[in-house]
């Protein structure tokens, strides 16, 4: 009876030992690389890179922090014959994060205007390389559609697409995930890309308005190990 009492604590001390294990690694595959819940208005200034399209229309942008939200006002899009190889017009970008590798990014994002472009930039190297998530619900503007798409140079090229766009009327959260050349994308909890690329490997994240004046909250971005 000894014996067997002796070793039922053991085996609980090491099951004990080992749930602790797993907690560390879960946090330590979590941790968090940058959050922003726009609670302050200096948060703009301090965390983030304004920057507006080319050529662009009913600008300049218009940044700004209210009620615990970052909001862009105006109007502002890329015009000219190559408007919609672009669905551009301003977007920020945090500060830090250049030697971010893999991650997870997040953000949710509603309307306070039309229904046209929401996007998320990571892997971000500089203006002319980076990995962009887009969605365009206005049909007027080729919408709707979501497309993951690479920036190389003064280009985009689609690595998949799909003809659904959001709903105007609520809030929506995007998720992405890179791990190495791994790529995915979650729309509202559902998985609706996974892709393979290797062309950028790691970098800051963005967020990009086209001819929309959206709301975006809850940016986290966590380290993947």
């Amino acid at each position: 009876m000894k014996t067997s009492l002796k070793f039922s604590c053991l085996s609980i001390i090491l099951g004990l030992l080992l749930f602790c294990g797993c907690k560390e690694k879960t946090e330590k595959k979590n941790s968090i690389l940058f959050k922003d819940d726009f609670s302050k208005l200096s948060t703009l200034s301090n965390n983030w890179e304004i920057y507006d399209a080319k050529n662009s229309a009913e600008g300049p942008s218009e940044w700004v922090v209210e009620d615990g939200k970052l909001k862009q006002k105006s109007n502002i899009f890329r015009s000219g014959a190559d408007e919609y190889d672009f669905f551009e017009g301003t977007h920020v970008i945090t500060k830090e994060g250049n030697d971010w590798k893999n991650y997870e990014v997040s953000a949710d994002f509603s309307i306070d205007g039309d229904n046209d472009g929401v996007g998320i930039l990571f892997r971000y190297t500089d203006e002319e390389h980076y990995y962009r998530f887009i969605t365009v619900e206005d049909p007027v503007n080729h919408g709707p559609f979501r497309r993951l798409q690479i920036k190389d140079g003064d280009k985009y090229i689609t690595l998949t697409e799909s003809k659904e766009g959001y709903d105007p009327s609520t809030w929506h959260s995007i998720k992405i995930r890179v791990v190495n050349d791994n790529i995915d994308i979650f729309f509202d909890n559902k998985n609706i890309f996974s892709k393979k690329d290797s062309r950028y490997t790691g970098g800051r994240i963005g967020l990009q308005t086209y001819a929309e004046q959206p709301v975006f909250d809850n940016v986290l971005v966590s380290e993947i190990k």
